[in-house]
C-alpha cells in the first residue's frame, strides 16, 4: 500500500470512530424510560485488562440508571434498554479496541434479569494480542534545532500497540511545539502505517514539514474606538507594551495566545484578534513575520451594584466603580464599598427579624460591618506578566462568635506574576493600623490574661500589623462558579515580624493550603473532594498594657477556625475547635469530701466564643446530582465533612479528635450562582470548654471560673487555671442535632 493510501486509510478509520462516538452521544439521549420499557440497573464489563470500566462505559450508548435509583431511592433518573443501540455497542467497543491496536478483539453481550422489567447488562471482552509497532520512521526533524528531542517524543510509540488516536495526538503535539519554536507555518504531519498481519506488527511513518524559522518583524496595531468621532482612548504604543512579544523575538504561538488573554482580561476591549499579517509572507524566504493586532474598544467605566441576604451577614450590599484607563496607560482604578449586618448592626439596625437568631445574639454583630477601598493596578509598569497593585482601605470586620477587627487605615502593595495561564503567583506586603476585640473569656483561656481591666486595655489598643505574604494558585476547572470537572488548589504563606514593621506582640508565621478535585460521575453527577490544612507558629509574646508574658501569642484574626457553610457543616460558624463559655447563671455544689461548695455554671444557653487554634485539618466529600425533574435548575447533594482545629499548647493532636458530619443539600441555579441549602447531622455532644462568669467585686470587674471541678480550687488559683469541663446540654432528639445553612455558591 502506498503512503498516500495509508494516510487515507488512517484518516478514514478516525472519521469512522468519531462518527460512532457521535452516534453514541446522540443515542444516549434517547434512553429515557417509557411505560413497559426494560430498565438497565447496572452495566458490567468482563475480560477487559487494558482499559478500565469507566473508559469503556464512555464509548457505549447503553447507560445504567443513576446511583440513587440503583440503590432503591425514589429520586434520580431511570434509564432503559434500547435493543438496537445495545447491538451497536458491540461494534463501538470493537472499533475502540481496533483503533488502539487490538485488531482481533471480540465483544459478546449478556442480559441478566434481576426482576420483572429490570436487567443487568454485561459486555464480555476478549482483547487478544495487540498489533505492535516494530518499525518507526520520523522524517523532517533531523535538520532543525531540538529535532532529536522531538523525535524522542514520537519514539515513545516504538514497540507500543498501533494506537491511531495516540499517533494523531503525538503528531499534533510536535506540530504545536514547532509553532512555539519559530516554525510559524509548520503543517500538519503526514502520518501513515502498514500492517503486517502475518507477524501482527506494523510500520509507522511520520513526515513533518516545519518550513522556515521566523522571528517577529513589525507589530501592527489597529484599534476601533468606541466613539467614532474621537481616537482610541488606549494608544497603540500602550497596547504594544501589554503584549508578551516584541519585534525581534522568535515567533512563538503561545505568546500570541497569552497576549490575547491579557488584553481580554483588561476588559478594555470587547474584541481581540492577534494573527500573522496576511501580506507579511512576501517576499518568499523572508525570516520576519509581521503580527497584526486588531482591537475594538469597550466602555472604560462601569458601575456594579448588588444586594443580598446570607445566614451570617444578614442583609448585605456592595458597590463597585471601575475606571479601566485611569490617567491613561490602561491603569485600572477600582473604588469598592461593602456593608453587611444591615438590619441588626448600628446605625442600620431596626430590622432584626430579618436576621438569623445567631446573628442577633452575637456581640460582635451589633454594629455595621463595612469595607471602603481604592485599588490601582498598572499593567504596563513591569510588563504584562508582572502586574503591581496598590490598595488603600478602611474596614470593620467581625467573625461570628470569635472576634471583631477594626482597621481605620490599611494598605497593601502586591505584584502578581502569571507563570502560566492557570498558575498565578502573588507576592504582597500589607500594613494596617487597627485593633482586635475578642471576648474576655477568650483572652483568659487562650492567652492567660484574665484581668478585665488589662483585657479592656488590649481590646482598645490600636496596633500595627505588617504582613509579608505569598500566594500560589492552580486552577483548571470547567466552570469557576459550579465546577463539573478539573481541579483547583492554593497555597498561602504569611509572615509578620518586627523586621518588616509589625509590633512585637504581632509576630507569627502562618501557612495553609487547599486542594479540590472534581470528577464527573455519569452524565448527571459530580464527585467533589477537598482537603484543607493550616498551621500557625507564634514568634511574639503578649505585652502592651497587660504586661503579661503570654508566650506563643497569635492574634485572634490570624488564628484558625472551622465550622460553617463552607467548612464542616455539622457545626455552626467557627464552633468546630476550642471554645469558651460565658454564663449568666450558676448553682452551688459541694465537691470532694469537704463541706466546701463552689459555684458551677448552670446555663442552658451560654454565650459561646471560639478561641481559634493553631492547627487545622478539614476534608469534604460531596456527590452532586441533577434531579429527576427540572434538571437544568435543581441539583441535590450528599456530603460528608470531617475536620478539627487544635491548640497545640493545650492539647495533643489526635486523629480520634476528628468530627464527622454527614448531610444532604439542595442547589437551585440562579444568575448569581447556585442558591444552596444544606442540612448536616451532628451526632456529637457540645464541645467541652472553660466556663466563666463576669462579676463585680469592690467596684472591679472580674472573670470567675465556674467550670465543674472535682475538688475546690486552691486559694491562690487564678481564672487562667479554669478547666475545660463545661459543656452545654446535649441535644435531646434527632431534629435538634441538625444544623441548617443557607448561602449562595457551592461549598467549594
Amino acid at each position: 500500500m502506498t503512503g498516500s493510501r495509508l494516510r487515507i486509510a488512517a484518516h478514514c478509520a478516525i472519521v469512522i470512530a468519531a462518527a460512532l462516538g457521535a452516534a453514541r452521544a446522540a443515542a444516549a439521549q434517547d434512553l429515557i424510560c417509557d411505560p413497559g420499557d426494560t430498565e438497565v440497573r447496572s452495566v458490567r464489563f468482563e475480560g477487559n485488562r487494558t482499559f478500565d470500566d469507566g473508559t469503556l462505559e464512555r464509548q457505549i450508548a447503553t447507560t445504567s440508571s443513576t446511583w440513587s435509583r440503583r440503590h432503591g431511592l425514589p429520586f434520580g433518573e431511570r434509564r432503559c434498554l434500547d435493543s438496537l443501540e445495545f447491538q451497536r455497542d458491540r461494534l463501538r467497543l470493537r472499533s475502540y479496541y481496533y483503533q488502539r491496536g487490538y485488531r482481533n478483539a471480540e465483544v459478546d453481550t449478556a442480559l441478566q434479569v434481576l426482576s420483572p422489567g429490570v436487567v443487568r447488562v454485561t459486555f464480555r471482552v476478549r482483547e487478544g494480542v495487540p498489533m505492535r509497532i516494530d518499525t518507526l520512521t520520523v522524517l523532517g526533524l533531523d535538520t532543525i534545532p531540538g529535532g532529536e528531542r522531538l523525535k524522542r517524543l514520537i519514539g515513545q510509540m516504538q514497540g507500543a500497540p498501533l494506537d491511531i488516536p495516540r499517533m494523531v495526538a503525538l503528531g499534533d503535539t510536535v506540530e504545536l511545539r514547532l509553532r512555539n519554536s519559530g516554525y510559524a507555518l509548520a503543517q500538519r504531519p503526514l502520518r501513515g502505517y502498514q500492517a503486517h498481519e502475518a507477524t501482527n506488527s506494523a510500520s509507522v511513518t511520520f513526515e513533518f514539514l516545519p518550513g522556515h524559522r521566523y522571528h517577529i518583524g513589525r507589530v501592527l496595531v489597529d484599534i476601533l474606538p468606541l466613539d467614532s468621532t474621537s481616537g482610541p482612548q488606549i494608544t497603540p504604543d500602550v497596547v504594544r507594551q501589554l503584549l508578551s512579544f516584541s519585534p525581534g523575538d522568535l515567533y512563538r504561538e503561545r505568546e500570541l495566545d497569552r497576549s490575547r488573554r491579557t488584553l481580554y482580561q483588561l476588559e478594555t476591549f470587547q474584541h481581540v484578534d492577534i494573527a500573522i499579517a496576511p501580506d507579511s509572507l512576501q517576499p518568499p524566504g523572508d525570516s520576519l513575520l509581521d503580527i497584526q493586532v486588531r482591537l475594538s474598544e469597550a466602555p472604560m467605566r462601569s458601575v456594579r451594584l448588588g444586594i443580598g441576604w446570607a445566614t451570617l451577614d444578614c442583609i448585605r450590599a456592595q458597590a463597585r466603580l471601575t475606571h479601566r484607563n485611569f490617567l491613561g496607560d490602561a491603569r485600572r482604578l477600582e473604588l469598592t464599598s461593602r456593608v453587611s449586618k444591615v438590619g441588626v448592626g448600628h446605625p442600620l439596625g431596626g430590622a432584626e427579624v430579618l436576621c438569623a437568631d445567631r446573628v442577633r445574639h452575637d456581640r460582635f454583630s451589633d454594629t455595621l460591618n463595612y469595607y471602603v477601598g481604592a485599588s490601582l493596578r498598572t499593567p504596563t509598569l513591569f510588563g504584562p506578566r508582572n502586574v503591581p497593585s496598590l490598595t488603600l482601605y478602611s474596614e470593620r470586620r467581625s467573625e461570628l462568635d470569635a472576634y471583631l477587627r477594626s482597621t481605620p487605615f490599611g494598605g497593601a502593595l502586591s505584584v502578581t506574576r502569571e507563570q502560566n495561564p492557570t498558575t498565578p503567583i502573588t507576592l504582597a506586603y500589607s500594613i494596617e493600623f487597627g485593633k482586635t476585640v475578642a471576648d474576655p473569656a477568650v483572652f483568659c483561656s487562650a492567652f492567660n490574661v484574665c484581668n478585665l481591666q488589662d483585657i479592656d486595655a488590649l481590646n482598645g489598643q490600636t496596633n500595627r500589623l505588617a504582613v509579608l505574604s505569598a500566594t500560589v494558585g492552580w486552577q483548571k476547572v470547567t466552570n469557576v462558579f459550579d465546577p463539573r470537572g478539573g481541579y483547583q488548589a492554593t497555597v498561602d504563606v504569611r509572615h509578620a515580624s518586627k523586621a518588616i514593621g509589625s509590633e512585637s506582640d504581632l509576630q507569627f508565621n502562618k501557612a495553609g493550603g487547599a486542594v479540590a478535585v472534581y470528577r464527573p460521575v455519569g452524565d448527571a453527577s459530580v464527585l467533589a473532594m477537598r482537603l484543607q490544612l493550616g498551621a500557625v507558629f507564634a514568634r511574639g509574646s503578649l505585652g502592651g498594657a497587660a504586661g503579661a508574658a503570654g508566650e506563643r501569642f497569635v492574634p485572634p484574626q490570624e488564628r484558625l477556625y472551622a465550622g460553617g457553610p463552607n467548612s464542616v457543616r455539622g457545626f455552626n460558624q467557627n464552633q468546630l475547635g476550642p471554645v469558651v463559655y460565658v454564663v449568666d447563671s450558676v448553682r452551688k455544689v459541694q465537691v470532694g469530701t469537704t463541706t466546701d461548695s463552689i459555684e458551677v455554671a448552670d446555663d442552658p444557653n451560654p454565650r459561646v466564643s471560639a478561641t481559634g487554634g493553631d492547627l487545622l485539618a478539614v476534608a469534604n466529600l460531596e456527590l452532586r446530582s441533577r434531579g429527576p425533574v427540572l434538571r437544568d435548575l435543581v441539583e441535590w447533594a450528599l456530603f460528608m465533612d470531617v475536620g478539627q482545629v487544635w491548640n497545640r499548647d493545650q492539647q495533643s493532636v489526635s486523629v480520634a479528635d476528628l468530627r464527622w458530619t454527614p448531610g444532604v443539600g439542595l442547589r437551585v441555579s440562579s444568575p448569581v450562582g447556585p442558591v444552596r441549602v444544606d442540612v448536616a447531622y451532628n451526632p456529637y455532644q457540645g464541645r467541652r470548654g472553660a466556663a466563666f462568669k463576669e462579676v463585680t467585686v469592690d467596684g472591679e470587674r472580674q472573670l470567675v471560673c465556674v467550670s465543674p471541678r472535682s475538688a475546690p480550687p486552691p486559694p491562690d488559683a487564678s481564672s487562667a487555671d479554669c478547666p475545660a469541663t463545661f459543656a452545654p446540654p446535649a441535644p435531646n432528639n434527632f431534629f435538634s442535632r441538625l444544623t441548617f445553612h443557607f448561602s449562595i455558591g457551592q461549598a467549594f
